[in-house]
């Protein structure tokens, strides 16, 4: 009899699981399977086989209990293998519109129900389904080779279900994908005589594509600018003294801020478009402004970055940028104030107009 037990785990063997993300192995957390304070435990008798009888706590459709039997081998369940789960007693009749089916969760009912397939008839494997090939397989696109097929056929490609998955045959579009499996994306691929070859594409990827020609183009411009050379001496600026043919002095240049504020808010937010103003507010009147914006937006994105991976130790891979994705507006900042110093040479103001009459003659 006791009122509190303390269990301590002197060793513990490792066990790992890919990540579903990154695909990197991820250590299992410790499991206690059973714990005895009166000796050795004795292992239950186990039956050959395994017949839960009709249980409502499995799956209910529309918040209603289902009736399901679930049968198997014993050794097979230990294993963890698959279970047949079936109706008990009456086929399940669904009028037409949305349900909702859901299965309840394995650690309260000792059931992990991983899998449904509902069909008017029972599921028989299909004798004739024509085979595939894959013959080119990239990491955003893929090229299969299908069969010919007397009937229309679902194709399925294993990949979670997104509508940037496009496939087409012969050029011609399938369509949108069809969620098949619970998971994946799926085709219905027409019939057809002869073999025919179809083409999957990840769609969203082009706009990346897009992105890294901007980003080199970006690069290269940046790189002109700074090798081309500078044919004169830059003028003092002073606050009171507007520059001789400088547009930007006048009521243009007003447009020119709001333009480059609203641009930078779509862009970075709503922060970044705040610091654009000040910039603009304190082009001119601040030495080396640009240089002092970057250095700080700089060390306030990275040394929190290198704090929190000394501290919580991320592992590496695709998905650790996404950790960080709060330093975003900083390099927004500083690259908005190295364009807001490359264009203002001055100080924003208005040029104010004033007459002059002619001496008389």
């Amino acid at each position: 009899r006791a009122r509190t037990s303390t269990v301590v785990v002197a060793e513990v063997a490792d066990a790992t699981v890919p990540d579903y993300f990154s695909g990197l192995p991820q250590v299992l957390p410790v499991g206690i399977v059973e714990i005895s304070f009166a000796g050795e435990p004795t292992p239950p008798a186990e039956a050959a086989a395994i017949d839960t009888g009709c249980r409502e706590d499995l799956v209910e459709l529309d918040g209603m209990p289902v009736p399901v039997r679930v049968s198997g081998d014993t050794a097979t369940a230990l294993a963890r293998g698959e279970l047949r789960l079936t109706l008990c007693d009456r086929p399940l009749t669904i009028a037409a519109g949305t349900h909702t089916l859901r299965t309840t969760s394995g650690a309260a009912t000792g059931f992990d129900i991983d899998r449904l397939v509902l069909d008017s008839t029972a599921p028989t494997a299909t004798a004739d389904a024509p085979v595939v090939e894959v013959v080119r397989e990239g990491r955003t696109s893929l090229r299969a080779e299908v069969g010919p097929s007397a009937d229309d056929v679902w194709l399925t490609l294993n990949q979670s279900w997104n509508a940037g998955w496009t496939a087409s045959v012969n050029g011609e579009d399938l369509g949108p994908p069809t969620l098949v499996d619970g998971y994946a994306n799926g085709w219905l691929l027409p019939a057809a005589a002869e073999s025919r070859i179809v083409e999957f594409d990840w769609t969203p990827h082009g706009r990346v594509r897009i992105g890294i020609v901007v980003s080199v183009l970006a690069v290269l411009a940046v790189l002109a600018i700074l090798a081309w050379p500078r044919r004169g001496a830059r003028p003092e600026l002073h606050p009171d003294e507007p520059v001789a043919g400088d547009p930007l002095v006048d009521r243009s240049g007003w447009v020119l801020a709001a333009t480059l504020v609203v641009l930078f808010a779509v862009v970075g937010g709503i922060v970044t478009a705040i610091c654009v103003g000040f910039s603009i507010a304190a082009a001119g009147r601040v030495r080396h402004l640009a240089p002092i914006v970057v250095l700080a937006s700089g060390f306030l994105a990275s040394a929190p970055v290198v704090v929190l991976e000394w501290y919580r130790d991320y592992s590496d891979g695709p998905d650790w940028p996404s950790r960080f994705a709060w330093t975003t507006p900083f390099a927004w900042i500083a690259v908005a104030t190295v364009v807001v110093a490359m264009v203002f040479r001055g100080p924003l103001r208005l040029r104010r107009e004033t007459g002059r009459a002619d001496p008389a003659g």
